[in-house]
């Protein structure tokens, strides 16, 4: 199994450096939502979580009850100390946190910073997660969706380029997000955001089920993992939740399900299959899209 990478996270002079999310993770956001099957996916979750990981759900601040539901139904698989609620203005019906949530990264002093773009539907839970976790805000004003971003520690980037991504030049990228390289792929099916197509799985190596992008980071040193890429528009197996060496890994009931959890093994990850189908066919989006990981920090008690 692929031992997470504890790296220091004080970068080589420069202002930030991008969190990677094959980095040790502290905390797995995710909704309390359980439409879509996205309460079996989040039961799924905590039972595989590794145990110095705590999973903190979030929902609407003005009715708590149904994630209260959720927590309580979750809390013989995880103690309290790992099973945390945040109450967020605007969070009703919102479950792609990828997307709305800040981007971490570690500033020249080794400390925590969470980049906040603007989301297309409004929801701005930025500066709560910020006050979480102790981190400072970086704010370009921007619109961008976070499952369009894939780093390395390192600095190397990768987004779907499209017309809307075009403002957010290379030199915001390196100043907010520490990107010191950005690689532009042309869309290839799906929504259009390259967790849905590849992944850095580690420094120096990329999984994915496209063949150009392949060739491509092939060209520039990559290692490549091929997964198989699912024949339905928005099934994607490079969707999938890292945390701490495990591969939460979407299943869809397709031939392909066991040769996708091969992949990521191969890649050096313990594996977890997890039913994603109707999140895929009714919403469009999988497990990456479904979580944010955040580093092991000290999180800001909470009443």
């Amino acid at each position: 199994m692929l031992a997470p990478q504890a790296l220091s996270p004080t970068p080589p002079a420069r202002p930030l450096r991008p969190f990677a999310d094959y980095e040790h993770t502290g905390f797995v956001v995710a909704p309390a939502l359980d439409a879509y099957g996205i309460g079996a996916i989040i039961h799924a979750i905590a039972a595989g979580l590794p145990d110095d990981v705590t999973l903190v759900l979030y929902g609407d601040a003005r009715d708590a009850a149904p994630a209260q539901k959720m927590i309580q139904d979750l809390s013989w698989l995880l103690p309290r100390g790992r099973l945390k609620y945040l109450g967020l203005t605007g969070a009703r019906d919102m479950l792609w946190t990828r997307d709305a949530m800040p981007m971490p990264a570690w500033d020249a002093e080794g400390k925590l910073v969470v980049t906040d773009a603007k989301y297309w539907a409004g929801f701005e839970p930025d500066e709560a997660i910020a006050n979480l976790l102790g981190a400072r805000v970086v704010s370009h004003g921007l619109r961008f969706e976070g499952g369009n971003l894939m780093a390395n520690h390192l600095g190397a980037c990768a987004v779907v380029d499209s017309r809307a991504l075009r403002p957010l030049t290379d030199a915001l990228f390196a100043r907010d997000y520490g990107c010191q390289t950005v690689t532009r792929l042309a869309k290839r099916g799906g929504l259009g955001h390259i967790d849905e197509r590849a992944r850095f799985v580690a420094a120096r190596t990329v999984l994915t089920d496209t063949d150009p992008y392949a060739d491509l980071f092939a060209a520039q040193g990559f290692t490549i993992v091929r997964v198989p890429k699912p024949r339905e528009k928005y099934e994607s197996y490079v969707n999938a939740l890292v945390v701490n060496g495990t591969a939460f890994v979407p299943q869809f009931g397709r031939a392909d399900d066991d040769a996708a959890l091969g992949a990521w093994e191969s890649a050096g990850f313990q594996t977890i299959g997890v039913a994603a189908r109707t999140l895929a066919g009714k919403v469009h989006g999988a497990l990456h899209c479904l979580t944010m990981n955040y580093p092991p920090i000290s999180i800001r008690s909470r009443p």
